[in-house]
């Protein structure tokens, strides 16, 4: 049965796009479409759902591999397909947030086979706001990860949090630190501010230090939903370490 990855893949090749290619036609990085190809990320968003399917000229059911013979699959299609756009809104964001509490639960419930390593992942770090589960002295959890996605050099696995360092970084994606002691403008880094743990780009500011998420989006008022914010001497701050990309 054919997967939404290898869907993602195979119309892709079509199209005579590579992932860097395919990337930017959608507004990701190419080591996002190849998490996706590889199934890696199942969770995919609306949007990006969208944009694809438009680009290849398919239904996002079919991108997503809803389309498949199977009577239970039909039937739940054949009732989103009812639904006001409104209420197909809704359905799709609880169907996200059950994905994604099911693919936090679960350790891994795969078949690995040589090519792939176990992962130590030691906390998370928010992508919107601070997050306390970074533990310097035990893993939260770990995972198996293919080793070409792995680099050969980090000091630290983390888990991504929210949705403000999109499209670079999803939520609930794996990152890979390398720890260092000094701040360097532009870098994107794992910080902790008063015991709370971020990804953010960085930039020095004579006293202080400036965090800016790479989300741009903005509410109806044209405000930004994730402002830049500062840390200076008065807040305790660690830098945790680079972020590996």
């Amino acid at each position: 049965m054919e997967t939404m990855g290898d869907r993602i893949k195979r119309l892709r090749i079509e199209m005579g796009l590579t992932q860097e290619e395919l990337g930017k036609r959608v507004g990701l990085k190419r080591a996002a479409i190849n998490k996706y190809e590889k199934g890696n990320v199942e969770n995919m968003k609306r949007s990006i759902v969208e944009k694809m399917s438009s680009l290849f000229s398919v239904s996002p059911s079919y991108l997503m591999a809803l389309d498949e013979s199977n009577s239970e699959k039909n039937t739940i299609f054949q009732l989103y397909n009812k639904l006001e756009k409104t209420r197909q809104e809704r359905v799709y964001r609880y169907t996200e947030q059950q994905l994604h509490e099911q693919e936090n639960e679960k350790v891994s419930q795969a078949n690995f086979n040589g090519n792939d390593n176990d992962i130590d992942v030691a906390g998370k770090v928010a992508a919107g706001l601070g997050t306390q589960n970074f533990d310097k002295t035990q893993p939260l959890f770990t995972i198996r990860m293919n080793k070409e996605d792995i680099p050969s050099d980090y000091d630290l696995a983390l888990q991504v949090t929210g949705d403000s360092m999109e499209p670079t970084f999803e939520d609930g994606e794996i990152i890979f630190v390398k720890e260092q002691d000094e701040f360097q403008n532009g870098m994107i880094a794992a910080v902790e501010i008063n015991e709370e743990a971020f990804i953010k780009k960085i930039y020095k500011e004579e006293s202080r230090i400036r965090l800016v998420s790479l989300n741009r989006d903005t509410d109806k008022n044209g405000n930004r939903l994730y402002p830049d914010f500062y840390a200076d001497e008065k807040d305790e701050l660690y830098l945790i370490g680079r972020v590996v990309l």
